[in-house]
C-alpha cells in the first residue's frame, strides 16, 4: 500500500476501534475455523468496550 492508502486504512481502523456503543459493547471476530479429527476448532477474538477505547488510545498499537 502507498502512504496515502495506509493513512486511509489507519483512519478506518481507528474508527472501528474507537466506536463503542455502550459500556457492555463487545465485538466478536472469528479468527480461525478448521475441522479436526475430534470435530471443529474455532479461535475467536473478543474485544470489550473498555478494551476498544484503551487500544485506540495507545499510539501505533498493532503496527
Amino acid at each position: 500500500m502507498g502512504k496515502h492508502n495506509d493513512s486511509i486504512y489507519g483512519y478506518y481502523q481507528a474508527q472501528q476501534l474507537m466506536f463503542v456503543k455502550y459500556q457492555e459493547d463487545t465485538t466478536k471476530e472469528l479468527r480461525k475455523n478448521k475441522v479436526t479429527e475430534s470435530g471443529f476448532e474455532e479461535e475467536w477474538k473478543i474485544q470489550f468496550g473498555w478494551d476498544k477505547h484503551a487500544t485506540f488510545l495507545k499510539p501505533n498499537q498493532g503496527r
